[in-house]
């Protein structure tokens, strides 16, 4: 278990019957993964960077739980040229 772990609030959770909304947040899921995959970053690794725990990293990822917009931008500075460039506190 990780210790660096936001929880799941409410209100932050994918709406089945949205439809288009669910697609645009599994599409957000696929973009933080390849993000992650193309740094080399395990997600637990990842998780820290952005201020997510590793579990709240995969259901982000797997299109079950909408990721905050700073979580985004800090995930993308992160691993902007494939490595870790700084934090989420860096923002």
């Amino acid at each position: 278990m990780s210790t660096n772990n936001e929880t799941d609030e409410h209100g932050w959770d994918v709406d089945p019957e949205d439809e288009s909304g669910a697609a645009v947040v599994a599409a957000v899921g696929r973009q933080l993964k390849a993000w992650r995959e193309a740094a080399g970053m395990r997600a637990a690794e990842f998780g820290v960077l952005i201020g997510y725990g590793e579990d709240l990293i995969y259901k982000v990822e797997g299109g079950r739980r909408i990721p905050r917009p700073a979580r985004v931008y800090a995930g993308r500075a992160g691993v902007r040229g494939g490595r870790a460039i700084g934090t989420a506190g860096d923002l």
